[in-house]
């Protein structure tokens, strides 16, 4: 099913419910997103360090910022330790050794 280009409003209300990337309404939200990481740059999920999104995040069109959760170090990591045998429990201690570090780190600069 093709979606018209200004998106599915409301029969009775005429609002909006179901935008498309055409409406507008996603680049404007994914716009403000991302310039809010502007001062810190963007939080991974993974390791809870700030990155620039420019060049710490590969692109993920489903997520609503446009950028992957985790950042690339992150990804190559888990890549290259799930090549072990036990890389799973591996990747889990180090990522949680990652963030103790990070969160520390960033409450001592004052990052949110």
């Amino acid at each position: 099913m093709r979606f018209p280009p200004s998106g599915i409003h409301c029969p009775t209300c005429k609002t909006l419910i179901l935008p498309t990337p055409e409406s507008g309404v996603i680049s404007t939200r994914r716009q403000k997103k991302v310039a809010g990481y502007a001062q810190w740059g963007k939080k991974c999920g993974d390791c809870h360090a700030y990155h620039d999104v420019s060049t710490g995040y590969n692109a993920c069109s489903a997520n609503s910022d446009g950028l992957q959760y985790s950042c690339k170090g992150c990804i190559a990591l888990r890549y290259n330790l799930g090549k072990l045998d036990n890389g799973r429990l591996l990747w889990k201690t180090t990522r949680d050794q990652l963030r103790a570090q990070n969160d520390a780190a960033n409450k001592a600069a004052g990052r949110p």
